[in-house]
């Protein structure tokens, strides 16, 4: 198999594959024992282990090397079941490699767990899992990734996709936040729940200027508290803070009405709270009544920071209960 196929899952042996010196010039002897085993899966349900949802990859070609070098030792196919086992290996420290086509078209990268075992004389022989996924990468870290990266991020849920007429959904990560876009449940039902924990699949893209998960494939951990809002004034709002609070979860506190519109279905209302103007609006979704929105009442709110054009944001209630006129 040419040498450009195989792609270690270490970072250090990636694309610089052993091609030759299957173990006969190591000076080696390889002595009848257990030696070390390889799990190859493909990780479906983005949690970084091997579990009910996975699938065991059958015929990839795995090569077994002496960790901390490039010298293959043996190379064999998983069975039905994804493994493969290496028998008569010299004890010592190892380390496996993955046919690199099992990666190619796609941003697929392999994981080992753990890195390297070590093989002993005597006892039960170790094992690794290869662990074919996309890249578990945080939010903020998605944000910066180009168009068309594929990856995984966990979050917690701030406004699910059944909240807005455009069914975009809305994830709070460590510092950051992200707008899911064309969302799929994996855990069943149509919607998420504020304080909903979940890891998403998707593909970075770009919507109004700034970074969104598209084509999001949402899989559910557990339900937490629903999560606090940072309290902001409404001209931070209306910049997101310099963009730091794109698509997060903010209130506004004491803001007076300066107008009203409508834009399409929308309530749009303008509001300030002497630091500078801010729209908010009454998605067509969203059971709020215009009535109360008057010139000069007083306005307490809470909800999702929506771009609108070059260096602007909008703020979006998820329901009633986010906004208080007096």
């Amino acid at each position: 198999m040419p040498c450009f196929r195989r792609l270690a899952a270490l970072a250090f042996l990636a694309l610089i594959p052993a091609c030759s010196n299957a173990g006969s010039d190591l000076g080696m002897g390889l002595p009848n024992g257990p030696g070390p085993s390889a799990l190859v899966y493909i990780d479906r349900d983005f949690n970084a282990a091997f579990s009910a949802g996975d699938t065991s990859l059958a015929g990839a070609t795995v090569w077994l090397i002496v960790a901390g070098t490039h010298d293959t030792v043996a190379s064999a196919a998983t069975d039905a079941a994804g493994i493969v086992s290496f028998g008569g290996v010299t004890p010592g420290a190892y380390t496996v490699a993955v046919d690199s086509a099992l990666l190619q078209g796609d941003s697929l990268v392999s994981t080992l767990t753990p890195a390297s075992v070590t093989v002993v004389a005597s006892g039960p022989p170790a094992g690794i899992q290869v662990r074919l996924g996309y890249p578990m990468v945080s939010v903020a870290q998605a944000r910066a990734r180009p168009p068309g990266s594929r990856v995984v991020v966990s979050g917690i849920i701030v406004a699910g996709r059944q909240t807005f007429a455009d069914t975009t959904a809305y994830l709070r990560g460590v510092g950051a936040a992200l707008r899911l876009l064309s969302v799929v449940n994996l855990s069943g039902g149509p919607t998420n729940l504020p304080g909903d924990t979940v890891r998403v699949l998707g593909t970075v893209a770009a919507r109004d200027g700034q970074p969104v998960l598209d084509s999001a494939r949402v899989f559910f951990l557990t339900q937490l508290a629903p999560p606090v809002p940072d309290t902001v004034t409404t001209a931070q709002a209306a910049t997101a803070r310099g963009g730091v609070l794109d698509a997060d979860l903010v209130t506004i506190v004491g803001a007076t009405i300066a107008a009203t519109t409508t834009q399409g279905a929308d309530l749009v209302v303008t509001l300030d709270d002497g630091s500078g103007s801010l729209d908010l609006v009454i998605d067509s979704n969203v059971p709020i009544a215009p009535g109360p929105f008057i010139a000069g009442a007083t306005v307490d709110a809470t909800g999702v920071l929506v771009p609108s054009g070059p260096g602007r944001w909008r703020l979006k209630p998820r329901t009633a209960a986010d906004v208080t006129v007096t």
